[in-house]
């Protein structure tokens, strides 16, 4: 049996059932202050779109705008770097703690 593929209605953006999934997945799987930082960039653009309760904070991302999209993912693609970068410094901390600071001792 082949699985039909979901299709919606909506002329506010262009990104697909899936991408938009994969999108909610990302912010989900952010920390809270990042997950924060997203909702400004949401609030910015048109708060309207945030509806919040006592179970969180829900932004039906099927209408929000290409470029408010693609600002999200902009921020996405700066946190993930950012934390890359971190553990990379990091790691050459504690190598370098390890080879000469600890030997000293």
């Amino acid at each position: 049996m082949e699985q039909e593929q979901i299709t919606y209605e909506n002329s506010v953006n262009s990104y697909s059932p899936d991408d938009l999934k994969q999108l909610c997945s990302q912010l989900e799987n952010m920390t809270k202050i990042n997950q924060v930082e997203a909702l400004r960039i949401f609030h910015k653009h048109n708060k309207e779109m945030i509806n919040e309760n006592k179970y969180g904070i829900h932004i039906n991302v099927t209408d929000v705008e290409d470029s408010v999209l693609k600002e999200i993912e902009d921020f996405i693609r700066h946190v993930s770097t950012q934390e890359k970068e971190l553990i990379e410094m990091e790691e050459l901390q504690n190598d370098i703690q390890g080879k000469y600071i600890d030997k000293t001792y």
